[in-house]
């Protein structure tokens, strides 16, 4: 595994190892110890930020609005003309698509803790997290 490069619940810069009875997530400053005899489940999801799609309706709301007599104004120039809202807006839901992250959640106990990080280290990490 990669050292500091995976993000536990949100924080980042994890080191995930695997011992025979316990999983160390570990950080400069936090540590965490997962007994694998308590691991409820181990699932492994991708998944995509709703932020991109949250620019992506702004863009083609701005971009019906120049489609009114109406038109968004900087001073006595136009912002811009409505076909770049459009283009921005569906540039904007194929960076959705393809800025998707990998997600393994592990259950143990009443904990539960997200990683998430690159494809193949997530593989790997969903491969070592069995119990």
């Amino acid at each position: 595994m990669t050292p500091d490069t995976l993000n536990l619940n949100g924080q980042t810069g994890f080191r995930f190892t695997r011992q025979p009875n316990l999983i160390l997530l570990e950080s400069v400053s936090t540590r965490v110890a997962l007994p694998v005899d308590t691991i409820h489940a181990v699932i492994f999801a991708p998944v995509r930020s709703p932020a991109w799609l949250w620019a992506a309706a702004a863009c083609g709301l701005l971009g019906l609005s120049t489609l009114t007599n109406l038109r968004p104004s900087a001073g006595n120039y136009e912002i811009a003309d409505w076909y770049w809202w459009f283009l921005g807006a569906a540039a904007l839901c194929g960076a959705y698509w393809s800025n998707a992250q990998v997600a393994v959640t592990i259950t143990s106990g009443s904990y539960r803790a997200v990683l998430r990080g690159p494809a193949e280290q997530m593989d790997q990490v969903f491969a070592q997290a069995q119990p």
